[in-house]
């Protein structure tokens, strides 16, 4: 009785651990706006809150400026977080680079206007790549 007892309380301790495998430094992942992520081995909380703008020339349309895209998101760590406003050119689906800390968050934000379409604001992807600064 007590061998099984043990097991389940050590099943009990492991089971939350199961589901807690989220993304490494170096890997790609994407939030909705609203969703959240941990980097375990760095303790790096990243928040996506919204889109605040999204002013970048559609596909299908000639534009004089290329516009932009600025999204807020929250990053930190359990003793502190900031928010962060990251904010990509338009015109291209190159990944722009925000440096936080001793961290490079590599974004891109998805999907791209095209012309006469509409993005609602819950259609939005943050697409993320968290690496480590040169040097640091």
């Amino acid at each position: 009785m007590r061998k099984y007892l043990i097991l389940f309380f050590l099943f009990a301790l492991l089971l939350p651990l199961a589901g807690c495998t989220g993304p490494r430094l170096g890997e790609e992942f994407a939030l909705s706006p609203g969703d959240s992520v941990v980097i375990n081995s760095e303790g790096l909380r990243i928040k996506f809150l919204e889109v605040t703008e999204d002013s970048r020339c559609p596909q299908g349309v000639t534009c004089i400026w290329a516009g932009q895209v600025s999204c807020l998101v929250e990053v930190g760590d359990t003793k502190k977080t900031e928010q962060l406003k990251l904010t990509q050119t338009g015109g291209t689906s190159e990944f722009s680079v925000q440096t936080y800390g001793s961290y490079d968050l590599h974004f891109n934000v998805e999907p791209y206007p095209v012309a006469g379409q509409t993005i609602e604001k819950d259609d939005y992807q943050l697409v993320l790549i968290v690496g480590k600064t040169a040097g640091k």
